[in-house]
């Protein structure tokens, strides 16, 4: 690929764009940065299983990244994340991706895959999946925008810090490609049904990460293991509050809370937060990659 405009990154929160920066773009790059975000995933994940996951994501982040951890709110910020990290029981991990992608301008990228947690040995005591998400600054390093560990803990063993600096449960969705995406999608899982939408909307190649740690990939099976039981039959509400994505429009990330209604009494909704990964289609269509979502508290 051979890309002669100029580059620049932008991450969209709320629809509002902050942290633009741009520089004449290489040619023949695409290779080149999606390596150097591999590295940086690898170097994330080492320092996360020598010194933790709170020393690891801390050093690793921005400052305004967000962070979805299991049977917590979302939250935003190094101050609410840090609380949050330091109130749970010390966590050492590791993780490889299953894909690395780069969006066209290389100044946006994600990683998602397995993650393994260790006790007091050297071998894994434990699987889940984590989904990541990465923003590369002017001088050429990879920050975390936001992250996710979907299946690591157990949500009974959380403890949530309050207050929590940077929790947020609803605001007003953003306004921009990928969220209309999503907005789509969710209205679509209200009309036909979540099968249907989770069909129509993954891509090709696309994933859901389950939080027994199953993994379904492509629109047949991700339909079919929907179908079955009681989740094809929920009813499934959610919506984005934050977006991420690259300014060249190829690659986005939407961050939401969802509700899925699994019977008939106000007792029987599971209250969710999601990550879902956007990619734009050869003929311009935004489908999703990777979707992954945990519990979170139910809120007023």
């Amino acid at each position: 690929m051979k890309i002669l405009s100029m580059i620049c990154a932008t991450v969209l929160v709320g629809g509002i764009a902050r942290n633009t920066d741009c520089q004449p773009a290489p040619a023949d790059s695409t290779r080149v940065w999606r390596e150097s975000l591999r590295a940086a995933d690898a170097s994330a994940s080492t320092a996360a299983f020598k010194a933790g996951l709170p020393g690891a994501l801390s050093a690793a982040m921005t400052d305004d990244a967000v962070l979805l951890w299991e049977a917590a709110p979302i939250v935003s910020g190094r101050a609410g994340v840090q609380q949050l990290l330091g109130a749970q029981p010390s966590v050492r991990v590791s993780w490889q991706p299953f894909r690395v992608l780069v969006s066209s301008n290389g100044k946006f990228g994600v990683t998602f895959g397995e993650t393994s947690r260790y006790g007091a040995t050297s071998a894994p005591a434990s699987s889940g999946r984590y989904m990541t998400v990465w923003q590369r600054g002017s001088p050429g390093a990879w920050k975390m925008v936001a992250h996710q560990q979907i299946g690591l803990v157990s949500p009974d063993s959380v403890k949530i810090p309050s207050p929590l600096p940077g929790e947020m449960n609803s605001t007003k969705s953003p306004q921009d490609p990928f969220a209309a995406a999503d907005i789509a999608f969710a209205r679509m899982a209200i009309d036909s049904g979540a099968p249907a939408a989770f069909y129509h909307y993954s891509a090709p190649d696309g994933m859901t990460f389950a939080g027994t740690g199953e993994l379904n990939i492509g629109p047949d099976a991700i339909r079919a293991r929907l179908a079955e039981g009681a989740a094809g039959k929920a009813k499934w509400v959610w919506r984005p509050v934050i977006t991420l994505a690259a300014a060249s429009g190829d690659l986005g990330v939407t961050i939401g809370t969802a509700e899925i209604g699994l019977g008939p009494g106000p007792n029987d909704v599971f209250f969710s937060k999601y990550l879902s990964v956007w990619k734009r289609q050869p003929d311009g269509s935004i489908k999703f990659v990777a979707d992954g979502g945990s519990g979170r508290p139910q809120k007023p």
